[in-house]
């Protein structure tokens, strides 16, 4: 309780994913999503297999939807912690779904691609039946999540049919997308068996919706050379990519920024919302940017 007592806005960034979760506090500096907040929606059975839903204002109908998953290095994560992203995404006009999915040990890969790729395919449903605009899908994730929303976007095996074609973008934060050879003897557990095909630069040249990966040049967790390596896979394919890299900004403040305590420290719910073609809320943010 010290600790979170202690945190200064600039520490608050650094301490966002930790045991000490200001995360959670942001959720709840965030205003609850105007349209009303859906919770524990199950997309499929079993533990870890429920969703939330944070519906925008009614001022755009059918609302575009956005789909997030966190991050945690496949090994942790609640999407209780990311209320603050969802907030925020939908005061920008967006209907957002944050899953829950299984993560180590309980599961390896493919088992979160699996499961995430019934989330998509069930938040569909359920945005549909609350006003969400099913042929504007985005896929969004940080970290880990932004690993399996760039796989589930250009690895045809999870998503197919309508639901593929929906995709109308993918936003990458911090996203590990080319990290062979591992060095790390849980994430060889985790990938088992280690090759190409778990590595979403394999897939590529598959971008049929646009992507947006950025990242910070402070990141010491994820090199930002794996956003650059994708988006210029992506273009040599002929797909599009756009790569965006914040000065100074690290692993979690690309993501922190989204709570409006931290929007100082880069504009990436502005260059988010812009790319998911809405209007961000704050008005002097937009005009700083």
């Amino acid at each position: 309780m010290g600790c979170c007592r202690a945190l200064t806005a600039g520490t608050l960034a650094a301490a966002l994913l930790t045991a000490c979760s200001p995360a959670r506090l942001m959720g709840l500096m965030e205003a609850p999503a105007q349209g009303g907040e859906v919770r524990d929606i199950a997309y499929a059975a079993g533990a870890r297999h429920a969703m939330d839903i944070y519906l925008p204002a009614r001022r755009q109908s059918p609302a575009p939807v956005v789909v997030f998953f966190y991050g945690g290095g496949w090994r942790f994560g609640n999407r209780a912690t990311y209320a603050f992203v969802g907030r925020s995404l939908a005061a920008c006009g967006m209907l957002v779904v944050i899953p829950d999915y299984r993560v180590w040990p309980d599961t390896g890969f493919p088992g979160f691609l699996e499961d995430a790729a019934a989330s998509v395919i069930a938040a569909r449903e359920e945005a549909r039946r609350r006003g969400g605009d099913v042929s504007r899908v985005f896929l969004m994730g940080h970290s880990a999540g932004a690993y399996i929303a760039a796989m589930l976007a250009l690895d045809p095996a999870w998503l197919k049919g309508e639901v593929r074609a929906g995709l109308a973008g993918v936003i990458g934060l911090a996203g590990p997308y080319d990290f062979l050879p591992l060095r790390d003897p849980v994430l060889e557990q985790i990938f088992a068996p280690v090759g190409p095909r778990t590595q979403p630069i394999t897939f590529a040249a598959n971008a049929t919706a646009p992507l947006l990966l950025a990242t910070g040049t402070a990141d010491r967790t994820v090199n930002p050379a794996n956003s650059e390596r994708l988006a210029a896979r992506v273009r040599e394919t002929g797909g599009r990519a756009d790569t965006i890299v914040y000065p100074g900004v690290g692993h979690v403040g690309v993501l922190g920024a989204f709570a409006w305590p931290l929007r100082f420290l880069a504009p990436v719910r502005v260059d988010v919302c812009r790319f998911f073609g809405v209007v961000p809320d704050g008005t002097a943010e937009a005009v700083a940017r």
